[in-house]
């Protein structure tokens, strides 16, 4: 062939060349795929791992939780009463029967209660008296004999019987709560004039007998029980329309150097306006906790005390449930805790909280529950001692509720993946086409170039011929 000068001289490639370069093209598309394949799987496989290695620590969490907050397996010995017979004789089914005391089981009984501890009391199911049960225990009272119960109220009859060479000095009793409901009540005490308690008192004992007696002129049934004393207790909060804690107004900051005596009235009183403020207060109106805040705290505007708050995301800095002993809301814990951050510029960045609510979860402060926020009245500044034994002054908030605050999962990479998986998938689908449509181009050449092979083999045959 003669050489054009400024033409592009191209090179025919035979079809074993052809064959060849396609096979080379097809094997790089397989491993195109099976690489998209192994990509797509490795992305599965971790994405299952983990949900499942989630599933899993949720799962023990809450395994954790329930053994944290299970009851103690102890086995607390209980000695049998000793004179069962003396139950069989009450004689209270009747109204007539009821008017009667029986002496002799009341005082088997108070010599057996005596003898028992508060932990022997709960393991015999102590529980609250209520005007439920009377119908009940009226009708069938020998199914509820010795059972342990607990009465709360104010003392509305009371008299003193003295004591014998045989017998001790007893004070019998009725005490009325605020709903109305009765319960009688035989406590030891040999002194006439002696202290009782309280004006609103606690007995925890055991039930011995159905009782009707008459009190300013009406006659009252109830259940008697005979305890080894009473204890000071509380009435249930009700606070006004106007959700007032008068207590509050009256509670002074501690200082370093001036401490003084913790404000537990104010305290149940921010606690009965959490727990009966829920749809009256309008918590998304309150202000969110912030420095500005936090300085006039430390500064001590009294403006601020018993007003609500919002806390916002903050560390949870330790939580625990406690005993929180006798209270007028009758709860055997509460819980109480820690929050802060390190981006405070007042105060030292912490906040101590009390709330009368069970929430277990937050106990995993170091896990699921590290940030919480919450809802709160703030009640005084409050003077601790640190680790280093110095003191330090915070703020002290009763909290109307503190929640676990889970942050929003970071799905940037999982759909910058996606993104790779489907820009690769789209690759390989073009590489796909173009090899496909190469494959075509390359046939429809080649049967050219044969047909043009045949027609000059016919016109040089032709020729010939002729």
């Amino acid at each position: 062939m003669k050489h054009v000068p400024g033409k592009k001289q191209t090179t025919r490639m035979t079809r074993e060349q052809l064959d060849q370069m396609a096979r080379k093209d097809k094997r790089k598309v397989i491993l195109m795929a099976v690489g998209f394949v192994v990509l797509l799987g490795a992305f599965l496989f971790t994405t299952v791992t983990a949900k499942q290695r989630q599933a899993e620590e949720e799962a023990r969490m809450a395994a954790r939780l329930a053994e944290e907050n299970a009851a103690p397996d102890v086995q607390v010995f209980v000695p049998d009463f000793p004179q069962p017979e003396v139950l069989e004789s009450i004689e209270d089914k009747t109204k007539e029967g009821r008017i009667l005391l029986d002496e002799e089981a009341i005082l088997a009984t108070l010599k057996y209660v005596q003898k028992l501890t508060p932990a022997q009391l709960d393991s015999k199911g102590l529980r609250d008296y209520s005007l439920d049960d009377l119908d009940a225990m009226t009708a069938n009272p020998d199914a509820y004999r010795l059972q342990a119960l607990r009465a709360r109220g104010k003392i509305i009859d009371i008299r003193h019987r003295p004591g014998t060479e045989t017998t001790p000095g007893t004070f019998i009793g009725t005490l009325e709560n605020q709903r109305g409901e009765r319960a009688h009540f035989v406590v030891s005490g040999d002194n006439e004039n002696q202290e009782l308690g309280s004006e609103f008192v606690r007995v925890d004992g055991l039930f011995v007998q159905m009782y009707e007696t008459e009190i300013d002129r009406w006659w009252t049934n109830g259940p008697l029980i005979v305890a080894r004393s009473l204890t000071d207790s509380y009435a249930p909060i009700v606070l006004n329309q106007n959700l007032d804690t008068p207590a509050v107004e009256v509670v002074r900051d501690d200082k370093v150097g001036e401490v003084w005596e913790f404000p537990q009235l104010a305290q149940w009183q921010l606690m009965a306006k959490a727990e009966q403020g829920e749809g009256r207060i309008d918590w998304e109106a309150a202000p969110v906790l912030n420095d500005e805040l936090i300085g006039r705290m430390v500064d001590g505007d009294d403006s601020l005390r018993g007003q609500p708050f919002r806390i916002p995301i903050k560390r949870n800095m330790g939580t625990r449930t406690v005993q929180s002993g006798e209270n007028p809301f009758y709860r055997d814990e509460m819980m109480q805790g820690w929050m802060g951050d390190f981006t405070s510029r007042k105060g030292n960045g912490l906040l101590r909280w009390v709330g009368a609510f069970d929430k277990p979860e937050l106990h995993d402060f170091e896990g699921q529950a590290r940030l919480v926020t919450g809802r709160g009245f703030f009640l005084k500044m409050w003077i601790y001692e640190d680790t280093k034994g110095n003191p330090s002054k915070v703020p002290f908030f009763v909290m109307q509720s503190v929640d676990v605050h889970t942050p929003a999962p970071d799905m940037s990479h999982t759909k910058i993946l996606w993104a790779m998986l489907g820009l690769t998938g789209i690759m390989v689908l073009v590489i796909a086409w173009l090899l496909a449509r190469d494959k075509r181009q390359t046939e429809a050449l080649q049967k050219r170039l044969m047909e043009r092979r045949r027609a000059r083999r016919e016109r040089t045959e032709a020729g010939s011929a002729s």
